[in-house]
């Protein structure tokens, strides 16, 4: 059945019981509609006869069956009709009884909803990482933009410590330490830290631990508010806010206990709804008084009697209280109790119906926990939050935002937001914006996040972050507002903006003056270098052992100097040249070098493994560059070792294509790793292994150039793999 019929069933009840039989439900393809308006037909038949009373027993019995079953949502128990005593009076007290029972259960389910709705709107929309742990220290919920920081699904971390996924082993006891802190009574706890992604990578995170309490004082969670700054400590980029998420908790009404009581209050007749609510057979309980389900306290208040004097005062009685079971645990009950008649007008007894809300009771307090946790959440968010209605006005002002902006909560709730925190430039183009995504749906800025210039109270103006979401609440617009002050970070900026173009200078003049020096050097040594090439000859007609000695230390040092000279210029060189990039055969640039190598003797006695390598988007001759040092480098370091063997290949990792050369030579410690990229940094001795120290400055230089990335692992006589990658645009 649809809306429209539920609400007209519930009418066509209370019609019935004012003898009014002409209202009738609508035509419908829903069997169990068409059932119950095929059976109110007849009852509407049998209504309006008098002449055919007593009713028919198995009739009514299963009309109220139908409708209670649509009514309790599918509640499938039977409603026992006694006798053929029972007159239209009886059958109409208890049809409109059960329709006003039914049509407040559905506005309370729905205005339940609602409400809930409401509270969960706008933590259904934050950026930062919301997750809530139990006092224990396991993760009890997790929301996107946690899965986003940390890279791990809810499904994932739910149930587990953090300690023992996120924390790094530095801060596996700070976050135990914070913990205990927060179960010791303290409250709001802010600090930074680092965590571990899924990935591995180490991120800087800012974290707001907030104890939450229920209304009795007692702790039942930890909300954590944390946000990725890695990008802050290194004043590359800001952090996004995105939407955050809480579950919407529903609950469903599952069964109704329904029976009968005498006039003297004990019970004649029992349901297996009844039955399984309470634990009690209808053997054991037929012929008890009801004051069994009230516990010790009502009945001292005389609240079994004054219940039942009230239902034939008022003709009815409602009420919601403890009751007990039959093993004496409580439960929480909603019930209505009915007098019914004889045609005389004698009291025959009472009908009652018994709802078990223990359900929807934690529920209420599950909202109350949600609403603690809201306003926590929002009070002690890191950023300034503030919600708008559809007239601009301001809904929600967290304390970030009066230290934001100076202005107090009590001082703009349910006031023009433009009049406290907006430069006048700006006013006009809000609220057509405001008007143009009612009318339209569009808004430009939402779900983005934007710098833009704000104003203090004192009117001075600075800049912000500022994110704006949407969200429907019932028929209406929320805008939600989430905003940092980066006067700061713009400084800071500005700042690196003027370092960075100084550096660049610097190393332009410094490129400048190593090229300079570098060619100036190279006629001096060549003219050496051929001088000392001729007295040699002249000293191999002598018997001057130490001359010779001497002069062969000259040619030795010459050839070291001019090595030196000519990666120096290669070097400065690479900071002017402007890399040419198409599509190459890397194949074809390892074949190269290792054709230029053939006649090196440490190259001959090298095995070579070569695979089939995928091709690159790079500059040809430059990765002839990388790939002869690193080649040579391989064969060198490996030169020593009884089968040298170097390996060149490469994988995909991450979409990127990894070239890589490895040997099985001499390797390095790789505590001195951060000295291998370094311009002159040798990790082996000139009498180990020549070299001038700049051949691996200039392979990170290229890959640099490209965009790519390079790295290396090492193990002392174990060899050496160098790793790099560059990128595809």
């Amino acid at each position: 059945m649809n809306n429209k019929q539920i609400q007209l069933l519930v009418d066509v009840l209370k019609e019935y019981s004012k003898g009014n039989y002409s209202i009738e439900l609508p035509s419908g393809s829903d069997d169990l509609a068409d059932e119950i308006r095929d059976i109110l037909a007849e009852l509407k038949k049998t209504l309006a006869s008098n002449e055919h009373l007593p009713l028919q027993q198995a009739r009514i019995k299963k009309i109220l069956d139908l409708i209670l079953q649509y009514a309790s949502f599918n509640f499938s128990e039977k409603l026992e009709i006694s006798g053929g005593s029972d007159d239209l009076d009886k059958l109409a007290a208890g049809l409109n009884t059960l329709g006003e029972v039914f049509e407040n259960k559905i506005q309370e389910v729905y205005q339940s909803n609602e409400q809930f709705k409401k509270l969960t709107v706008v933590l259904e929309t934050t950026a930062d990482s919301v997750t809530t742990i139990t006092p224990e220290g396991i993760l009890a919920s997790w929301n996107k933009s946690a899965e986003r920081i940390y890279g791990y699904t809810a499904q994932e971390m739910i149930g587990k410590r953090p300690d023992e996924t996120l924390q790094t082993d530095d801060s596996k006891a700070e976050f135990r330490n914070v913990l205990e802190q927060i179960k010791n009574g303290k409250g709001a706890i802010d600090f930074q830290t680092k965590r571990r992604r899924k990935d591995g990578k180490i991120i800087d995170v800012s974290i707001t631990l907030s104890p939450i309490y229920n209304d009795r004082k007692k702790l039942v969670s930890i909300s954590a508010i944390s946000r990725d700054i890695s990008a802050h400590k290194a004043s590359e980029q800001t952090l996004r806010e995105s939407e955050e998420r809480f579950r919407l908790l529903v609950e469903s009404i599952k069964e109704y206990a329904i029976f009968k009581i005498d006039p003297d209050g004990n019970v004649s007749s029992w349901n297996k709804g009844a039955e399984y609510m309470t634990g009690y057979t209808e053997k054991e309980i037929t012929g008890k008084h009801i004051s069994v389900f009230y516990t010790k306290e009502s009945i001292q208040k005389n609240e079994p009697q004054e219940d039942l004097e009230t239902a034939l005062e008022d003709g009815f009685q409602r009420s919601v209280r403890w009751k007990l079971k039959k093993d004496a645990t409580l439960f929480y009950a909603e019930s209505v109790c009915t007098p019914f008649y004889n045609d005389k007008g004698e009291l025959k007894g009472f009908s009652k119906v018994i709802k078990d809300i223990t359900e929807k009771q934690k529920l209420d307090d599950a909202f109350r926990d949600q609403r603690e946790q809201i306003e926590t959440i929002i009070a002690n968010a890191p950023s300034g939050v503030i919600v708008i209605n559809e007239k601009g006005e301001v809904l929600k002002w967290n304390s970030k935002s009066e230290q934001i902006f100076g202005w107090k909560l009590e001082e703009v709730i349910n006031q023009p937001m433009h009049k406290f925190i907006m430069p006048e430039r700006y006013v006009s183009a809000h609220y057509h914006g405001l008007h143009h995504y009612l009318k339209t749906g569009e808004g430009p800025i939402l779900n983005k996040t934007i710098e833009i210039t704000a104003m203090r109270r004192n009117k001075e103006e600075f800049p912000i972050e500022l994110g704006i979401s949407s969200v429907r609440a019932g028929a209406n617009y929320l805008f939600i507002a989430f905003i940092n002050d980066i006067t700061e970070r713009k400084k800071g900026e500005e700042q690196l903006k003027k370092t960075y173009e100084a550096l660049n200078l610097s190393n332009k003049e410094l490129e400048a003056f190593t090229y300079s020096v570098s060619h100036d050097l190279r006629a001096p040594v060549r003219a050496i270098q051929s001088y000392s090439e001729i007295l040699k000859e002249k000293l191999n007609n002598t018997q001057d052992e130490e001359s010779k000695a001497l002069m062969n230390s000259v040619i030795r040092n010459t050839k070291k100097m001019a090595q030196l000279i000519n990666d120096l210029l290669e070097l400065s060189r690479l900071g002017q040249t402007e890399i040419d990039r198409e599509v190459i055969s890397v194949n074809k640039v390892v074949a190269t070098v290792l054709e230029s190598l053939k006649d090196n003797e440490s190259f001959k006695k090298t095995k070579f493994s070569v695979s089939d390598l995928p091709e690159a988007y790079a500059d040809f001759n430059l990765m002839i560059q990388v790939f002869q040092n690193l080649i040579s480098n391989a064969v060198k370091y490996s030169s020593l070792k009884k089968e040298p063997v170097v390996t060149i290949s490469s994988l995909q990792n991450d979409n990127n294509t990894v070239y890589y050369v490895k040997d099985n030579g001499s390797g390095f410690d790789m505590k001195y790793y951060d000295k291998l990229f370094g311009v002159f940094q040798r990790l082996h001795s000139q009498e180990e292994f020549e070299g001038t120290g700049v051949g691996l400055t200039i392979v990170k230089r290229i890959v640099d150039k490209h965009h790519g990335k390079i790295w290396a692992e090492a193990e002392i006589e174990k060899g050496a793999a160098f790793y790099f990658y560059i990128s595809k645009n």
